[in-house]
């Protein structure tokens, strides 16, 4: 699995090293300090096996069912799951077809679009796919409903739509809390137009529940900026993407509060900010984040070496036990502004040192 979740990261950083060579072509007056500094893609990358049929594949996510190791392809004409335990002979396991996701007043003939970045709940398995506005060929002035598939996969050779849950944006759909909830981005289609993530209650796959709530808000209203994804470290940060940079939050646990300065208890529907930023436009010519990685704790070796320049977090600003009251003051292992502050002082007198 790691071997196929390489050969696409190496292609989609491929695709975006060449762009950015594009742009800098394009402007020939850019100045040194502003060029790309991305390097290219790793080269120890090769082709192990190809999925058949998934020519119109959008995403993909993997789950395991004891000793076997399933692939959940989101693709334009449905969910296929693939047994691809022997990467050199994946096995189709079934085919939930864009005319069983197809809702009254679709045209199964068109494509299901999009499901960027879908999400499978390893515990109760449980696939997650996103709708979008112009699914099955709908368009203005017409009805453009958009929200989440919840699909059972508990048989992945057997996959059924459990829900359809109608919300206000559908983009990309993310597990929250060991997928007790769900962060939904993407364009808020609602009146308000706010960029912002919308959460789900989903403890009853069956009947999922909107929550009141909005998180990472971005912009004003009416503005129509956008949240694009979300993914949740090792550590349990979710990171945000979208306009404005990435955005990363504890959704559990008690953490000091920066904007408070207090502590307090983090939830999925009102959780505690953890840290932020943006990329220079140099590395990143786009109107807004795509998305997010942060190789963290078990992930760290997924991620580029470390450098001079990017050393891993030296603080153990890692998230604790929930307890019963939040503690008086920052201790070793919360997740305080302060404690990084420290780490990297440090770290910089120690290079003035040298």
């Amino acid at each position: 699995m790691k071997v196929i979740a390489t050969i696409t990261a190496a292609t989609l950083l491929a695709f975006t090293t060449a762009g950015l060579a594009s742009a800098a072509g394009a402007e020939p007056k850019t100045p040194e300090v502003d060029k790309p500094r991305l390097q290219a893609a790793a080269k120890n990358v090769r082709l192990k096996a190809a999925l058949p049929g998934t020519e119109r594949a959008i995403s993909i996510a993997f789950a395991r069912y004891g000793p076997r190791d399933v692939a959940f392809v989101s693709m334009e004409t449905g969910l296929k799951t693939f047994d691809v335990t022997d990467l050199d002979q994946p096995e189709l396991l079934d085919h939930l077809t864009k005319q069983e996701l197809a809702l009254p007043g679709d045209d199964p003939a068109k494509r299901f679009w999009e499901n960027e970045d879908i999400n499978v709940d390893p515990v109760r398995k449980l696939a997650f796919l996103a709708r979008e506005v112009n699914s099955f060929g709908r368009a203005l002035p017409g009805d453009r409903p958009t929200g989440n598939y919840i699909v059972s996969a508990v048989d992945p050779a057997d996959l059924k739509v459990l829900s359809f849950h109608r919300q206000n944006t559908g983009h990309t759909s993310t597990c929250i809390n060991d997928c007790q909830f769900l962060w939904t981005a993407g364009l808020d289609r609602s009146d308000a137009k706010t960029g912002r993530i919308f959460v789900t209650d989903i403890r009853d796959p069956r009947n999922p529940k909107e929550l009141p709530v909005s998180v990472d808000v971005r912009g004003k209203a009416g503005e129509g900026k956008i949240t694009h994804d979300v993914q949740v470290d090792a550590q349990g940060v979710a990171w945000v993407a979208g306009d404005d940079g990435t955005r990363g939050y504890w959704t559990r646990g008690w953490h000091r509060d920066p904007l408070s300065g207090k502590h307090r208890e983090a939830t999925a529907w009102d959780p505690v900010p953890y840290a932020g930023g943006a990329v220079p436009k140099a590395d990143m010519p786009t109107s807004f984040t795509h998305n997010s990685f942060r190789p963290v704790g078990r992930t760290l070796a997924d991620g580029p070496r470390p450098t001079r320049e990017h050393r891993p977090a030296r603080c153990c600003c890692t998230p604790r036990r929930r307890s019963a009251r939040p503690p008086a003051r920052p201790r070793a292992g919360s997740s305080s502004p302060r404690c990084r502050a420290r780490t990297t002082a440090r770290a910089g007198a120690r290079r003035r040192r040298r």
